[in-house]
């Protein structure tokens, strides 16, 4: 199995800001999502934590950028997927006017090569696994197959997209699990990097 090359000092540091964002006492989630994920990404560089499954370095300026939260495993997520990457291409097109779209994986498969074979699926960059458990405690997104390891205080599962700002904080939520393809008709046009 290829496993990605990691920084030390990157996994040190997820690990380290996952404790921090976990230790915190429970506050009212609406008010603190966006600054949590400030705080934590300040400090460990969303941007230093993706892993590349394309050729070429992805460019996100001008893009809106959102984090794709899903699992390879889960029916969901899969039949949602087909309505995102149409969604995804219409942004490109040249008819768009809004921002075009590039999505992060931040996944819930079981293990490393289940998430680097589903985002080079998707034709997606994602984050390493330490990352993505980071962002899951960040914004209170996870499956239900992860409860015993997160718990029961999440906003929502998978599929879901959290669009993010240049330095992690949230934009906007996206709850594809409870609304499907439609969740992205909410997706606001402004925000680009």
């Amino acid at each position: 199995m290829r496993r990605p090359k990691l920084l030390a000092s990157t996994i040190a540091s997820a690990a380290a800001l996952r404790s921090a964002t976990l230790s915190r006492p429970a506050v009212k989630r609406s008010s603190v999502v966006a600054t949590r994920a400030k705080e934590t990404m300040a400090e460990a560089d969303l941007l230093s934590c993706i892993v590349r499954t394309k050729q070429k370095k992805t460019d996100f300026k001008g893009k809106r950028v959102g984090l794709y939260f899903a699992a390879g495993w889960c029916p969901m997520c899969t039949s949602f997927e087909p309505s995102l990457v149409q969604f995804v291409e219409a942004t490109r097109s040249p008819e768009s006017n809004a921002p075009p779209v590039q999505l992060i994986y931040v996944s819930s498969d079981m293990d490393e090569a289940a998430a680097e074979t589903r985002a080079a699926a998707l034709g997606m960059d994602r984050v390493d696994f330490a990352m993505a458990q980071t962002l899951k405690t960040t914004f209170k997104v996870w499956s239900g197959r992860e409860r015993p390891e997160f718990g029961d205080g999440r906003r929502g599962g998978v599929p879901a997209i959290v669009v993010v700002d240049r330095d992690c904080g949230e934009l906007q939520y996206l709850n594809a699990e409870g609304e499907g393809a439609a969740a992205l008709g909410k997706w606001k046009d402004e925000g680009a990097w």
